[in-house]
C-alpha cells in the first residue's frame, strides 16, 4: 500500500502542475481569440478547438484529483444513517464503487479511443486520440486514487471529519 501511496503522491503532484499549465494555455488561447477577433477582425480557427480539448482534460484530471483529495461530491443522506461501528466498512464500499466507476470509465474510454484512431480534429488536424485519451487515463487515475482511499485507512469516521 505504501508503494501505491507514493505513486499516487507523484501522480497527484504531476496532475496539479498539468492542470495549471493547461488552464493557462486555454486562457491564453481564448484571450488571443478575443483580441484577434475584436481588435483585428481576424478569427483564429484553432483556438476554440484547442480550448475544448484542454477543457476536457482539465475537467477529468481535476475529477480524479478530487477523488484523491476526498473533495468529490458526496450524497451523505444514507451514509449518515449507518451505525458508527459499520461506517468505515460502508465508506470503504463507497470507495470501491468509485474505483469500479473509474475502471468502467477507463475501459469504455479505451474502447472509444481505439474506435476513433486515425481521425483528426477539424481545425488543427491533430490526432483526435489526444482528446479521447482523457477518458481512459482519468478513469484509471480515479480507480487508483479510490483504491488507495479504500485501503489506506483514510476513511473519515463522520462527515464532520471530511474536508470540504
Amino acid at each position: 500500500m505504501r508503494a501505491l501511496s507514493k505513486l499516487n503522491d507523484l501522480l497527484a503532484a504531476t496532475i496539479k502542475i498539468a492542470v495549471v499549465v493547461m488552464v493557462a494555455v486555454m486562457l491564453a488561447s481564448l484571450s488571443g481569440q478575443v483580441v484577434m477577433r475584436y481588435a483585428f477582425n481576424v478569427a483564429l480557427s484553432w483556438s476554440e478547438e484547442l480550448s475544448l480539448t484542454l477543457f476536457c482534460w482539465v475537467v477529468l484530471l481535476s475529477a480524479a484529483l478530487c477523488v484523491r483529495e476526498n473533495r468529490h461530491v458526496r450524497m451523505t443522506l444514507l451514509i449518515e444513517r449507518v451505525p458508527q461501528a459499520l461506517r468505515p466498512n460502508a465508506e470503504r464500499g463507497i470507495y470501491l464503487l468509485t474505483a469500479l466507476f473509474g475502471g468502467y470509465l477507463a475501459a469504455s474510454g479505451t474502447t472509444y479511443f481505439l474506435e476513433t484512431r486515425g481521425m483528426t480534429s477539424s481545425a488543427i488536424a491533430y490526432p483526435i486520440e489526444y482528446l479521447y485519451a482523457a477518458a481512459p487515463i482519468c478513469g484509471a487515475l480515479i480507480a487508483l486514487f479510490a483504491i488507495e482511499l479504500a485501503f489506506a485507512g483514510t476513511i473519515p469516521a463522520s462527515e464532520d471529519d471530511v474536508d470540504v
